[in-house]
Formats: C-alpha cells, sequence, structure tokens
C-alpha cells in the first residue's frame, strides 16, 4: 500500500500544481471574463456528474473484493460499462438541446454573443461524457489496486489537457480553440484507459473461492444508492455555483470560483490517503476484519487531520497573499481572497468527511449520506437563494460553511457508532480534530503578525511557505503517535 499512497501523492500533488499553474495562464491569455466561462463550465461538468450513476465507485467497490474471480469482475465491468456509455451519450445529447437555455439563464457575457456561448457549451458537453467515462475506467484501476497505472494515466490525462493547451492558447487565444482541445484529449485518453483497464482484468489469477459475486441484486442496490448520493451531492455542491451564476455577475462567479479552486486543494492533499485505503476497507470488511479496518481508520484519520489543518490554518491568515503570489492580481486576491478563510474551513470539514464516507462505501451503506443529503437540501437551497439575494457572495459562503461543518459532527458520530469498534468519539474529534486545528490555527496566526516592507510576490510566497512547513512540522511532532513513521503509511493485512 506504501506504493499505492505515493502513487497517489504525486498524481495529487500533479493536480494540486497543475492548479496553480494553468488557472492564472488562462486568465493571462484568455482574460478574466473568459476564466469566468469556464468556472462555469466546472461548474456544469458537476452537475453532469449527477448521471455517474455511482457507477465508477460500484465498479471500483467490486473490483476490490477478493472472494470473487477473473470471470466474475469481468461480467460486472461489461454490464456497468454498457450503461455507462449510454450515460456518456445522454450528456451529449442533453447539452447539446439545452445548450441555449443554459446559455441564457446563467451566462450573462459582455464579451461573447449566445450564439458563441452554446457552441461552447455544445463542445463542453463531448468533454464532459470523455471525462466520465474515463474516470470510470479509472476507478476500476484503482479498485483493483493499480493505482500506479491509474495515476500515471491522470497525469498524462492532465498533461495534454491542461498544460498542452497553453501551447494550443498562444498560436490560437480563443475559447473555442480551448473547449475543441480539450475534448479532443479526453476522448483519446478514454481508449487509453479502457485498454489498460482490460489489460489488467484479462491478468486477474482465479482465487479458491467461488466464482459467484454475492448477486446483481446487491450490486444494483448499491449503484441505486450511490446514484442518490450523487443526484444530492451534486445539487449540494453546485447549486450555490448555480445561483451565483444567475443571480450575480459571471464575474462574481469568477471570483468565488478562485477561492473554492484553492480550498479543494484541502481535498486533493488527502486523498492519495483515502484513495489508496477505500480497497483495504472494502477488503477487511469483506473479510470481517473490523478491528483492522477500526486500526486502519484512526491511523490514517491522525495523519489527515494533521494534513488538512495545517494548510487550512495558512488559508485562513494568508489569503490575500496566497492569491496574490497564485494570480498576480491585486484586484483578484481581494476580491477572492475575502471568502477563501471561510470556504477553506468548510473544505477542511469536508475533507475530514471523506475517510468516513470510504468506511461507509466499503460496507455499500449508502442510506446514512442520502439522509444527510436530504436533509441538508432543506437548509442549502433556500439558503444559497435568500444568502445571495441579501449578502451576495457573502451569502453563499456562509451558507456553505454552516452546513459541511453541522454535517461533518453528525456524520463521524453516526459512522463511528455503526462500523468502527474500540474508538471513542472524543477521540476522533478532541485528539485527532481539535487540538491539530487549534496548534496549527495558533502557529500560522504568529505567522501573520510577522510584517515584512518588501511585498513582492516572491517575499510573499517564502513567508507563506514558511509559515505552512512549520505548522506541518510543528503540529506533526505533537500529534503523530509515538512509532516508527513508516509504519503508519505501510500497513499490512494479516
Amino acid at each position: 500500500m506504501k506504493i499505492n499512497i505515493i502513487a497517489n501523492f504525486i498524481g495529487r500533488f500533479w493536480s494540486v500544481i497543475s492548479g496553480f499553474i494553468f488557472i492564472p495562464l488562462y486568465i493571462k491569455y484568455l482574460g478574466f471574463e473568459s476564466y469566468s466561462i469556464i468556472s462555469f463550465t466546472l461548474v456544469l461538468s458537476g452537475v453532469m456528474a449527477v448521471l455517474d450513476s455511482g457507477l465508477t465507485a460500484t465498479l471500483s467497490r467490486e473490483f476490490a473484493k477478493r472472494n470473487i474471480g477473473r470471470i466474475e469482475k469481468k461480467r460486472v465491468f461489461d454490464k456497468l460499462e454498457i450503461f455507462y456509455l449510454f450515460i456518456g451519450a445522454t450528456i451529449i445529447l442533453g447539452v447539446y438541446f439545452l445548450a441555449g437555455i443554459i446559455a441564457d439563464k446563467f451566462i450573462d457575457s459582455s464579451l461573447y454573443n449566445q450564439d458563441q456561448v452554446i457552441f461552447f457549451l455544445r463542445i463542453i458537453g463531448i468533454d464532459i461524457a470523455c471525462q466520465m467515462i474515463t474516470r470510470f475506467y479509472i476507478g476500476g484501476l484503482l479498485g483493483l489496486e493499480k493505482q500506479v497505472q491509474a495515476n500515471f494515466i491522470q497525469i498524462g490525462w492532465g498533461v495534454l489537457r491542461n498544460a498542452a493547451v497553453i501551447l494550443v492558447l498562444l498560436l490560437s487565444p480563443s475559447l473555442s480553440s480551448f473547449f475543441i482541445w480539450q475534448a479532443c484529449v479526453s476522448f483519446v485518453f478514454v481508449l487509453i484507459a479502457r485498454i489498460g483497464l482490460l489489460n489488467q482484468i484479462c491478468a486477474i489469477q482465479n482465487v479458491n473461492y467461488s466464482n459467484k459475486i454475492d448477486g446483481y441484486k446487491d450490486v444494483w442496490r448499491f449503484a441505486s444508492g450511490m446514484l442518490l448520493i450523487s443526484i444530492v451531492a451534486s445539487i449540494n455542491t453546485q447549486v450555490d455555483k448555480l445561483m451565483l451564476s444567475n443571480l450575480l455577475s459571471i464575474e462574481s462567479l469568477g471570483y468565488y470560483t478562485i477561492a473554492v479552486s484553492l480550498s479543494l486543494g484541502l481535498l486533493s492533499v488527502i486523498s492519495p490517503f483515502t484513495i489508496a485505503v477505500l480497497p483495504k476497507f472494502t477488503a477487511y470488511y469483506s473479510e470481517n476484519k473490523i478491528n483492522d479496518a477500526s486500526a486502519l481508520l484512526l491511523k490514517i484519520h491522525g495523519i489527515i487531520g494533521i494534513i488538512v489543518f495545517a494548510f487550512m490554518a495558512n488559508m485562513i491568515f494568508f489569503a490575500n497573499d496566497i492569491i496574490w503570489v497564485w494570480t498576480g492580481d491585486m484586484t483578484i486576491a481581494d476580491e477572492s481572497g475575502k471568502y477563501l478563510p471561510i470556504l477553506a474551513f468548510a473544505y477542511a470539514m469536508l475533507s475530514i468527511q471523506t475517510l468516513f464516507y470510504n468506511i461507509a462505501i466499503a460496507n455499500g451503506y449508502t442510506l446514512l449520506n442520502n439522509i444527510l443529503g436530504i436533509t441538508s437540501l432543506l437548509i442549502t437551497i433556500p439558503g444559497y437563494y435568500f444568502g445571495i439575494k441579501l449578502y451576495g457572495v457573502w451569502g453563499a459562503t456562509f451558507v456553505f460553511f454552516i452546513v459541511q461543518t453541522l454535517i461533518t459532527f453528525i456524520y463521524l458520530y453516526l459512522i463511528n457508532k455503526r462500523f468502527l469498534k474500540g474508538i471513542s468519539f472524543y477521540t476522533l474529534i478532541i485528539t485527532k480534530l481539535l487540538l491539530p486545528c487549534i496548534v496549527a490555527l495558533f502557529i500560522a496566526y504568529l505567522f501573520s503578525l510577522i510584517v515584512l516592507k518588501d511585498n513582492a510576490r516572491f517575499i510573499a510566497f517564502l513567508r507563506v511557505g514558511t509559515s505552512t512547513i512549520v505548522t506541518f512540522l510543528i503540529t506533526t511532532i505533537f500529534f503523530t503517535p509515538k512509532v516508527d513513521l513508516i509504519k503508519l503509511v505501510k500497513f499490512k493485512i494479516n
């Protein structure tokens, strides 16, 4: 598993760095309003993710099971793939025919006319479909614990899709060129990822268990539960941006999205752990090794708390500096920096939920996510509408913060009570979360008191970087269990 974690770190490191490198370049070559339209396409992609139907998670979960062989895994793959290709075709056709309505209701651009925006959206529909299908195949590789290959594909995909497009923009600096290039690259990687997964399925050895899966009814029951989770999650995570684009200017969405993009980095830095341990959790619970699963969760939970709060604390106290270093634009830094501290805390809470979500998925348990998700909609939908109407972008920011914070504590308590053994709720919250959070905030606050006369971007970068490193090291020293650090990442199944 150590190799898988390292592979996931490399993949996520690229994901984080690519965002920092390329978003400012998109703004430079296309302008901020064009970037705001790009940010809306990310919202559209998130909304379309609801059509995932939980099939990626289902495939990954079934492939992670050790008591089924090659034949049954291939059968599951064939059935899910057919449905997934149907979903991809639905996305392309749906966006094609709804592009006019979307452009009219959600994109108020002074730079592009409606026909141009409709053309962009139709190309984006193809790109979104290809992205989802590629992630489906990558999910299968992750379920087979082929994280090295999966991350190799993702990095190559990201390099060509997000980095090489800069060369395209140098030759033809237009949104049309941007979207067409990304769609073409995504289509190529559908083929690459599919070939890679099929090769791995063929390489699976037979096992000394029945070649029968638990039952296709169980598979589809899990997939249907994941479908509802996808629907609810899509609404909860995208409705703020949809309402912002509908009620405010496209530039307001752009400033908000800049802060969200940075906050999403918190999910990226902990995902190498959560991705690597999901197959382990699935294997443990399928073999009824509940104590081993609890011990693994406790170790990873502590590591995640240290990482998340070290980065979050510095986002809170150096919000403007981070965005200034990143974009080189003081206007963007002043506007987006207002929302980053609140959003960073909210996404820190969401990051903490992810590990416990994996425990639920490993057990095929989707009911709690759906109950909490649907309940939260009763707050978010009216909350975002009236919040944005009354307070603009601040309204969306605080509603998201309140909902994620409340759900985190409720979710951890209920998952711990149902699936974990020998772990007190006090340990999960106080020892692993609250104390590291307080220490990290205190250290970052002390660094924020240091006033420098030189306001150059490089000096600001050194200041924020030093603060983040020191915060991480001190919280690690205080809160990492006094054991061999290698053992924290080299878990073995007994």
